[in-house]
């Protein structure tokens, strides 16, 4: 793209007229996401359990304004659900691997044909060799890639970024992760003396990915889209203070002179606070600071399409071939003066903002969070609790009809325990009452009925049920309340959010192949390069770990020792482990095992050998005692008859008969 294309120049026309392109192309797309952003306002009022203004100027003062809070539960569960079900204590919810046909370099390739003509001298390879060694080399690297991206990730702490993600999306219908940018960071490392051969451990700088969760209300996407893919770009609004601003000019990526100059001639800021912020600042934590108008900078961040000519007119070196051609590109403005321009440093053209959509939606681009899914059921749930206090608030305390005629002046009509009121009147006055109680029907159990209908058609509506919900009480019958009922029950309350946890996925397999990129094009470590293909196993764990629990554990039950010869111990223990989020490190080192084994093994012998002893002792006493009859009986008469005779042969036969089968055992056992 950059051969013969000369000193790039900047043509200021040109730039001036691609900055107030992109800033009309930023505006329209906050006017596109208004609908949007009113709908994100609705679903934070109802987690947060506030009315919107409609429906609160409805409400009396001196009605109920209770507001249960369904919604708050339901997000938060279904951000621990998902977080559980997403990453399993015992594996990674991603991994890569060679592809099947690895495509090396040329020295990779070279090195593992030489390896292998070293292995087999002589020998004419086969395709099949040559391939099974190439992948067995790619998968030797791909493991490395898969522990330098694991360290990496650790680093940024991934899982509670992933937990932030996740709580946007449910709450809001989308989650963003913006990246890989880098850091610099010191690290250790190590090097030999060349005179003294001794290794020295050191430290040095070096360039590293991170990655920053971004709030859904400053990304404005091309919500003309029809799909995420489909967008001509999208635009991250930046509000900054003035410090903030004039550190940008430090950055070598960034047009020093240009964003002074702004500055210099706007010295009051250019924010303006948009409708949202002004809700989001009156109703949150900051309703006490003012309007910061005036007072802040608002920047915009482009990435997206544009063409050679624009490129070439900020200065970016393109080939005058190209100039007609579209390029992926990430610019910055304050205004309508572009302060940034450059190309996407990623030969993938992988742009760094990956989404996680809660659900998906044909008409909007950006889906659906939970407490749309369950909108009505919590104003329905709102409505009638308010009805239920305001009803109870009647029918709990007396309700008094008074004629102040009848009663004495100047008494007080407050009612208390052990009240007389003093009355007074003559003739038909005399039977009238001065003080009576007006009546008024209670519905507190058909109001309450109504409360526990829409809570449970909000549980079918959320696809969580309350024993998802960590609520085993109300899990169903009690035939469910078994521990084997009950993993089935929570693994088929899994199976709704199939589709959440698959979006996820797709999200997953985006930000790991933007840190895959990221590495492979500016990693230093050759060792861990190479062709991989990233997974996603998130949707792996939808099957719940109990209900694999208790089959691994049935099937265990049911071998017969033939079968258990074809099985490896050591995998089905450790499957055994896996399905109940146990650590692998509780297994006890190789050796350990092979003698703890052995020394079964002889204690088994020993227990036999001590048996058999045990029976040669009991036949020698039963020869003994025959013998002893068959003596007294000789004295008791002149000849034994032939019935004593016989038995006594026999036992003498089958005692000899059972120490020649322990002798044959005991030589088995030794040998």
């Amino acid at each position: 793209m950059t051969d013969d294309v000369g000193v790039p120049q900047v043509n200021e026309e040109q730039v001036k007229r691609l900055g107030v392109r992109l800033r009309d192309a930023f505006e329209q797309y906050k006017k596109d996401r208004r609908e949007t952003e009113l709908q994100w306002l609705r679903n934070l009022r109802q987690f947060r359990g506030i009315y919107d203004p409609e429906i609160k100027k409805n409400i009396s003062a001196d009605q109920s304004s209770a507001y249960p809070k369904i919604t708050r539960t339901k997000v938060i569960g279904t951000v621990s659900r998902l977080m559980e079900m997403l990453f399993p204590q015992t594996e990674k919810n991603w991994g890569i691997a060679p592809s099947p046909l690895p495509d090396l370099s040329i020295g990779d390739t070279q090195a593992v044909l030489d390896q292998l003509q070293a292995e087999n001298p002589g020998t004419e390879l086969t395709t099949e060799q040559i391939e099974a060694a190439v992948f067995d080399y790619a998968k030797e690297k791909s493991e490395r890639m898969s522990m330098m991206m694991e360290d990496q990730l650790d680093e940024v702490e991934y899982i509670t970024l992933a937990r932030r993600i996740v709580f946007s999306a449910v709450l809001y219908s989308v989650g963003i992760l913006k990246g890989p940018q880098v850091i610099n960071k010191k690290s250790r490392t190590w090097t030999k003396d060349p005179l003294n051969g001794q290794y020295k451990a050191t430290e040095i700088e070096k360039y590293v990915p991170f990655y920053e969760v971004a709030s859904v209300w400053d990304w404005y996407p091309d919500l003309s889209a029809k799909s995420l893919k489909q967008m001509d770009g999208s635009f991250f609004r930046h509000v900054m203070s003035r410090n903030q601003v004039s550190e940008l000019t430090k950055r070598p990526d960034f047009m020093a002179e240009v964003l002074r100059k702004w500055l210099a001639a706007n010295p009051q800021g250019n924010y303006k606070e948009l409708h949202w912020e002004t809700e989001l600042r009156t109703k949150g934590d900051r309703s006490n600071l003012t309007d910061l108008s005036g007072r802040k900078y608002e920047l915009w961040e482009y990435w997206g399409m544009a063409s050679g000519h624009e490129l070439k007119a900020c200065g970016v070196a393109v080939n005058e071939a190209q100039l007609a051609s579209e390029f992926e590109v990430n610019m910055w403005g304050i205004g309508d003066t572009i302060i940034k321009s450059k190309l996407n440093p990623y030969e993938a053209r992988i742009r760094p903002h990956h989404v996680f959509i809660y659900e998906e939606d044909d008409i909007n681009l950006l889906g659906n969070g939970l407490p749309q899914v369950m909108r009505d059921s919590q104003l329905a749930i709102c409505e009638a609790t308010r009805m239920l206090l305001d009803n109870a608030s009647v029918v709990c305390g007396p309700i008094l009809e008074i004629n102040s005629n009848l009663l004495v002046p100047g008494q007080s009509l407050d009612i208390h325990a052990f009240k007389t009121f003093l009355r007074e009147g003559q003739g038909q006055d005399a039977s009238a009452r001065a003080v009576q109680q007006v009546t008024v029907d209670g519905h507190l159990v058909e109001l309450k009925g109504i409360v526990d209908m829409f809570r449970d058609m909000a549980d079918t509506e959320t696809a969580l049920p309350p024993s998802a919900m960590g609520d085993v009480t109300r899990g169903g019958s009690e035939a469910l309340r078994t521990q084997g009922n009950l993993s089935m029950l929570l693994g088929a309350a899994a199976l709704p959010i199939r589709d959440t946890v698959r979006n996820f996925d797709t999200f997953t397999t985006s930000f790991i192949s933007s840190l895959y990129q990221w590495n492979m094009e500016f990693n230093d470590d050759e060792t861990i390069k190479g062709d991989y293909s990233v997974i996603a196993r998130g949707s792996t764990s939808l099957i719940a770990k109990e209900v694999r629990s208790i089959n691994l554990d049935q099937f265990a039950a049911t071998l017969t020792p033939e079968e258990r010869a074809y099985l490896d111990t050591e995998k089905v223990l450790k499957e055994r482990m896996k399905v109940r989020d146990l650590p692998a490190d509780l297994l006890a080192p190789k050796k350990d095992v092979e003698r703890k084994l052995a020394e079964q093994a002889a204690a088994a012998q020993a227990t036999a050998e001590q048996q058999r002893r045990m029976g040669d002792a009991q036949i020698r006493e039963m020869i003994a005692g025959a013998f002893k009859d068959f003596a007294l009986a000789i004295k008791a008469q002149t000849g034994a008859n032939v019935d004593t005779f016989n038995a006594l042969v026999e036992a003498i036969a089958n005692g000899q008969q059972s120490e020649g089968a322990g002798k044959g055992t005991k030589g088995t056992a030794a040998s």
